[in-house]
């Protein structure tokens, strides 16, 4: 296995990416439901747990959050980003949590036998702590993703999503979700209304993604403000907003 940070690697990565986002796909229709927006994410950083799912809760509205244990904090000696009452407090709201590997490992890094026991043991150590919670929807960390995942993963979560941005819409890949990263350092307003337009004309599915939501956050996370006017946005223009799991409700999946 090259190493994904090598050039060679990242031209590998590169080459898996492409040829996942034709192969082995899971279609679903989405062409006759009003246009459903959802947004995600990624790591449970413990200020997307906190001011993220604050300014949900502000407008009504749910999240989905996906999980790498090993980014919980005390796991292996590290300081983590989150800590176990930030979770508990999620599900306590009602929002939904999904599965981000253990280690939060890249497809092209490591064997397909390997990364099936990452999920695996990121489920036994949730389970450990949230007995009888399924993490049913599941995010590819980095958005790296190969066809051999794509066959490995169907049957284990009910939605495979990753970072290639777009409208899942008039018809969409449950295999690899495209989702839109609601970065302050790619995205602006002007855009995010864009893609609800867009959304609303194809009556696609919309999701978007960040991590941290902090006032100074990281180049893969938000500010409150713009993700407050984001979401205000998005129910202001009559999109229904909903988890991972219950727009896939509304798609009539099983």
């Amino acid at each position: 296995m090259k190493n994904p940070h090598s050039m060679a690697g990242k031209a590998q990565g590169y080459f898996h990416r492409v040829m996942a986002k034709h192969l082995h796909k899971r279609l679903v229709s989405s062409a006759e439901q009003p246009p459903i927006v959802s947004f995600t994410f990624d790591d449970i950083h413990t200020s997307a747990a906190g001011a993220g799912a604050s300014i949900l809760a502000q407008c009504g509205v749910k999240g989905t959050f996906y999980v790498a244990m090993s980014c919980l904090a005390g796991e292996e000696g590290n300081k983590g980003l989150f800590e176990i009452d930030d979770v508990r407090r999620l599900i306590g709201d009602g929002h939904e949590i999904g599965c981000h590997t253990w280690g939060h490992i890249r497809a092209c890094g490591t064997s397909v036998d390997n990364y099936l026991k990452d999920i695996a043991k990121n489920a036994e150590r949730f389970s450990d702590v949230f007995p009888g919670y399924r993490l049913a929807n599941f995010s590819y960390p980095f958005g790296d993703v190969t066809t051999a995942l794509k066959v490995q993963l169907a049957p284990l979560f009910r939605s495979l999503r990753g970072i290639r941005p777009g409208i899942n819409g008039p018809r969409a890949d449950l295999n690899l979700l495209l989702s839109n990263n609601l970065y302050n350092s790619c995205m602006d307003m002007e855009r995010v209304s864009q893609l609800i337009a867009e959304a609303q004309r194809l009556g696609g599915w919309l999701l978007f993604c960040t991590h941290d939501v902090m006032a100074d956050p990281s180049r893969f996370g938000c500010t409150p403000d713009f993700l407050k006017a984001a979401v205000e946005l998005t129910v202001e223009s009559g999109c229904r907003v909903m988890t991972v799991d219950k727009a896939l409700n509304e798609l009539g999946v099983p």
